[in-house]
């Protein structure tokens, strides 16, 4: 649903301090993608997927196993329930949920 700024928080809003703020995070955004390794380990310790029980499904084959971390290039490791592990570039990735598989 469409709102507001001054909606949402109930107090005018200057537009050029907003645009302002957005462009300097924007920067700051730009600058830290500089630095692969720095994006890299941001992305680890950002990635909730890390330490949990996965199914990982490609067509019809669905394994199931534990992601272990983020290789240097963007790939999640997994280690499989058979005692294997991988680097997975793509296929659906789900964590084990209260649900079940989610």
């Amino acid at each position: 649903i469409a709102t507001s700024l001054q909606l949402a928080t109930g107090k005018t809003v200057d537009r050029a301090a907003v645009i302002a703020q957005i462009l300097v995070a924007l920067q700051n955004m730009s600058e830290s993608l500089q630095d692969p390794t720095a994006t890299l380990n941001r992305y680890r310790s950002d990635c909730i997927t890390i330490g949990q029980e996965i199914s990982l499904v490609r067509g019809d084959e669905v394994r199931h196993g534990t992601a272990l971390d983020v290789d240097t290039e963007g790939a999640l490791v997994v280690k499989f329930d058979d005692g294997t592990a991988q680097a997975v570039q793509s296929g659906e990735v789900s964590i084990r949920g209260m649900y079940g598989y989610v």
